[in-house]
């Protein structure tokens, strides 16, 4: 679980994740009860469950279909090493245009992240806790790195990864960034430009393999329902992706001899434990 309690003159609010599909917050609809406390509602979020292509093709791009992964303890006996990668969150105007005012937006990413490193405590052999350094928002659809689709306006199309991760390269506020993710209320897809049909729906992000603190790949997309952390899971997932991790039974990425299911890496381990 990660809440946030906040003291709204004497009364407490809390706001947070307790579980992978259980979420609270104070009631928007709900009175006060008869002492005047804030009344809370718990609510129901879905896991993203596979759907859709998966095996779109992206510049290299890695996709998420959300694999699972809870939060329950495991021993750690032994840690490898400790890392603390610096992300840079940056929200677009689709999923900004939902919080009035600044203070709910650093509300959230802070509930948000420290689920995400909830999810990477599970990890053995290394201590990984993400660190932000920065959020970025946008709004009145200004993003000059997303590709739309003209006929499906609520879709992002693959594509934006290669335009994201350029625009982060540029950029002088994620110079010193060892990740940059993109934190999207939009659906994130293709479209066939002749026919005009949908595909991909079912991917929930996007990263460049092993991109972490390259020039040219620190990238990722992240779809999120505002309010709901629902792309809890798809933060981590792509992170991973972004560190060198792959898909269990996968190779690691290209020209990466040292990331973290490579033949080097697993001797390194086996060698120290």
């Amino acid at each position: 679980a990660a809440i946030m309690i906040t003291d709204d003159d004497g009364e407490l609010r809390v706001e947070g994740v307790l579980g992978d599909t259980l979420r609270i917050r104070p009631s928007p609809v709900s009175e006060r009860n008869a002492d005047g406390h804030i009344a809370h509602e718990i609510f129901h979020v879905s896991l993203r469950h596979p759907g859709g292509d998966d095996a779109v093709d992206t510049r290299d791009a890695s996709t998420s279909r959300n694999t699972f992964i809870t939060t329950q303890s495991k021993s750690r006996p032994d840690i490898y090493a400790k890392v603390s990668p610096e992300v840079h969150v940056i929200m677009d105007s689709a999923h900004t245009k939902n919080f009035r005012v600044k203070a709910k937006i650093m509300e959230y990413i802070a509930i948000f992240i420290a689920c995400v490193n909830l999810k990477f405590r599970t990890l053995s052999y290394v201590d990984l806790q993400l660190v932000v350094t920065k959020i970025t928002t946008f709004h009145d659809d200004q993003e000059p790195f997303i590709v739309r689709s003209k006929a499906h306006p609520t879709i992002m199309m693959g594509e934006t990864l290669w335009n994201f991760s350029n625009y982060v390269k540029e950029i002088d506020e994620t110079i010193n960034d060892d990740m940059a993710v993109l934190l999207t209320g939009m659906d994130i897809a293709y479209v066939n430009i002749d026919t005009g049909n949908v595909y991909g729906q079912g991917t929930s992000g996007l990263a460049n393999p092993g991109g972490a603190c390259d020039l040219w790949k620190r990238g990722a997309l992240v779809e999120d329902v505002a309010k709901t952390f629902d792309g809890v899971t798809t933060f981590a997932h792509e992170c991973g992706h972004l560190l060198g991790m792959s898909h269990d039974g996968s190779p690691p990425p290209k020209l990466d001899p040292a990331a973290p299911n490579s033949p080097r890496r697993r001797k390194i381990y086996h060698e120290s434990y």
